[in-house]
């Protein structure tokens, strides 16, 4: 599957094209489009947690950017629950239920707050599972050379801000 620098036209175009694609966000590891030949689309959050790798459909229907946010979120919550968010479908769809309450303005369960896709995670935390993904697919010279370059003073400044508030 080809990591694509994905662009909502990119999207629109793969889905038109109807032709069976996989397309994986370079941006956003794990977030993945699968369009068939008909032309239905749908989104995918691939992740390998404890040596065992999950594929888990998020479905939908998500703009390119919603996607994203929604796979920022799933991550730090997979993160925090060790994996028993995507442990099975039943699970995924009910962590999926109170994510759209929360897109829709309704409470979410106070035993689970889930962030609204405007604040997304931290630096600190897409620094960290960047990093995670970083040791896993690069060298460990490499990946130990990232972890330094991001301990410098000027980037653990960011550490606390939103990454929303810093790409904006």
């Amino acid at each position: 599957m080809p990591l694509v620098r994905l662009t909502q036209t990119v999207v629109d175009k793969a889905i038109s094209a109807g032709v069976a694609a996989e397309l994986g966000d370079d941006r956003h590891n794990g977030l993945v489009l699968r369009v068939n030949a008909g032309g239905k689309a749908v989104w995918q959050f691939r992740r390998n947690v404890g040596g065992r790798d999950y594929r888990r459909d998020i479905g939908g229907p998500w703009t390119l950017q919603e996607a994203r946010d929604l796979v920022a979120n799933l991550a730090l919550a997979l993160k925090r629950s060790g994996g028993h968010v995507i442990a099975d479908e039943a699970s995924l769809a009910a962590w999926l239920a109170r994510y759209r309450e929360v897109l829709a303005g309704r409470q979410a369960p106070a035993e689970e707050p889930i962030p609204a896709p405007a604040t997304g995670p931290t630096f600190k935390e897409a620094a960290e599972n960047w990093l995670e993904d970083a040791e896993r697919v690069r060298k460990p010279k490499t990946a130990l050379s990232y972890a330094g370059d991001l301990r410098v003073a000027e980037v653990r400044a960011m550490h606390d801000l939103q990454v929303t508030a810093i790409t904006e």
